[in-house]
């Protein structure tokens, strides 16, 4: 559609169909244009059917930026549900003494370990 449109800029069909395939892709920027300039060149006996296509690609483009906005909330307050959680639960911690034992024996026993065998 893109290089009929290069080709002759004054066809409606090109637009219509560009704007089709945007809002399919969810461009919806790019196809409310398109069905808009579309609608503007178009013949008076298709002025309703453009008209349909592009008030159904507006509404798909609020649908979806709704959408969006639902899962931006969900996932911001899920997250910090879950940081609460974590802030508030309480934390378990053992202590452990490190001490180190020397047992030369084991050492020698390593080093021979490394040492190849000719």
């Amino acid at each position: 559609c893109t290089r009929a449109l290069e080709l002759n800029g004054a066809s409606a069909k090109a637009y219509l169909r560009r704007g089709l395939a945007r809002k399919g892709l969810g461009r919806f920027a790019g196809a409310i244009a398109d069905l808009e300039r579309a609608l503007k060149l178009v013949d008076s006996s298709k002025h309703a059917q453009v008209e349909r296509h592009l008030e159904a690609c507006e509404a798909a483009r609020d649908k979806h930026a709704k959408a969006e906005l639902k899962s931006a909330s969900y996932s911001s307050s899920a997250a910090a549900a879950a940081m609460a959680k974590n802030a508030a639960a309480p934390t378990k911690m053992t202590r452990m003494a490190i001490t180190e034992d020397d047992d030369d024996e084991d050492e020698e026993e390593d080093d021979a370990a490394d040492k190849p065998v000719v």
